[in-house]
């Protein structure tokens, strides 16, 4: 073995697997025009094979083709997560043997993981949950998330941003959702309706930092005996006013609102509450 294969890792079990790579990239770089690329990559097969493997649009015909020079596992892992195949229930079937499902096919974002093709041939055994729960192309149901309830992250699953996490679907899975996930979702319908009907569910410290929320006084006050005062007082999302910080006077932390870059500070609002905590305000005060 020369130096051209640098990049390669240079071990005996390897030589076979190399020796493929080199063959694999002859035969495709047949095709090229540009001699630098094939001086390139003849020098460097091993990137050449990543390249393919991840962005060329194979078909059933073209991986049967020059299967025997697929037989190491970069190549199939790699191959796994190509948005550019398509993918079907039959190619998947007949490559289900060499395609890496942890962490690669399982979050493959173009594959359309029907409840029919997750259920065939046992594949849900062999699904890595973990990414399967982020994955946004994925045909979401309640009856699909209720067939695998127990396999489900659900921490990822209540902050996909493909679930329509609504009152009914929130109310089924009700003892299976992670609330604080779900508290700092930005994919949530937020209304007094829903908030209502889980407030003793949610996770009101992190609710505090969620910019989806209808921020308001109206809505501040709705629930004050339920927000984390401490978080608010720091919040950057609020609409700060001098009627807002006059209305929660007594509850705001004034020590973390002096540090609240967000609120442009006047002689007004330190007037509401003046304290000895302002021990920093005056780096921040900006006089109107």
């Amino acid at each position: 073995m020369d130096d051209n294969n640098s990049l390669i890792k240079h071990q005996p079990a390897s030589l076979t697997r190399v020796s493929k790579q080199i063959e694999f990239t002859n035969k495709i770089l047949s095709t090229f025009d540009d001699q630098k690329y094939i001086d390139f990559f003849l020098e460097y097969p091993q990137v050449f094979v990543n390249i393919v493997a991840k962005y060329y649009k194979f078909d059933i015909e073209l991986i049967y083709k020059f299967k025997e020079n697929f037989d190491f596992y970069d190549f199939w892992k790699t191959l796994s997560i190509n948005e550019n195949i398509a993918w079907s229930l039959d190619l998947i079937k007949v490559f289900e043997r060499d395609l890496i499902w942890e962490s690669y096919l399982s979050n493959n974002k173009v594959i359309k993981f029907t409840d029919e093709l997750i259920g065939s041939y046992n594949y849900w055994q062999r699904i890595d949950w973990e990414n399967f729960s982020r994955n946004e192309k994925i045909l979401w149901s309640a009856e699909l998330i209720e067939k695998y309830k127990d396999k489900w992250l659900w921490g990822s699953l209540n902050l996909n941003k493909s679930i329509n996490w609504d009152i009914e679907l929130i109310e089924k899975f009700e003892d299976n959702c992670s609330w604080n996930y779900l508290s700092e979702s930005n994919n949530i319908n937020w209304n007094y309706e829903l908030i209502d009907r889980f407030i003793n569910k949610w996770d009101w410290k992190i609710m505090a930092e969620n910019e989806s929320l209808p921020w308001s006084i109206k809505f501040i006050n709705k629930y004050s005996g339920k927000w984390n005062w401490d978080n608010l007082s720091s919040s950057k999302l609020i609409p700060w006013s001098i009627e807002l910080i006059e209305r929660f006077n007594k509850e705001w932390n004034w020590e973390k609102l002096s540090l609240n870059c967000n609120l442009q500070w006047s002689v007004e609002i330190i007037d509401i509450k003046y304290s000895p905590m302002f021990g920093q305000i005056s780096q921040q005060v900006k006089m109107f």
